[in-house]
């Protein structure tokens, strides 16, 4: 299969294989290679920040409905990818976010726009009214880890 593909390649002027014998040979990209690689990502860096867009207006309707709900002061726990959209979406929403929480240590000091990843023991120390669960992976377990707020702090999934 991998020898079709480098076939095709070499046919369109993509690819040029370099070297005298079946050991000692290397692929290289063509000019045209190149520049058709360039192509290609520039297109698909368009597509995912137009993506980046609509995901981030996604969590801004969500943040609307939780801001509906009474949510103003917010600690996000989960602090990967989903947790900085939320905090980019957040400005155009009536929530502030006071801070992030995470149960990997690796990643406590670690900072998401202005604010430092801290531990899950941070979080009444921080005051929120609610927080947010942007973790989709262990979402359920951090859910059961946050029973002990219930009636003090509201929890939800963002």
């Amino acid at each position: 299969m991998v020898h079709r593909y480098i076939g095709e390649l070499t046919s369109l002027g993509l690819l040029r294989i370099d070297g005298n014998t079946h050991r000692n040979f290397e692929y290289r990209l063509t000019e045209e290679g190149l520049r058709r690689r360039e192509t290609l990502l520039f297109e698909a860096t368009r597509e995912v920040v137009q993506f980046y867009g609509l995901v981030k207006q996604e969590f801004h309707e969500r943040l609307r409905v939780h801001a509906n709900r009474g949510a103003r002061r917010v600690v996000l726990f989960g602090a990967a990818e989903t947790a900085e959209i939320v905090h980019a979406a957040a400005p155009m929403s009536e929530i502030e976010i006071v801070g992030i929480v995470d149960s990997d240590p690796q990643k406590h000091g670690e900072k998401i726009g202005n604010l430092t990843i801290r531990s899950p023991a941070a979080i009444r120390e921080l005051e929120p009214d609610t927080v947010l669960i942007t973790s989709f992976g262990h979402s359920e377990e951090i859910g059961r880890s946050l029973e002990h707020l219930a009636g003090r702090i509201r929890v939800d999934f963002v």
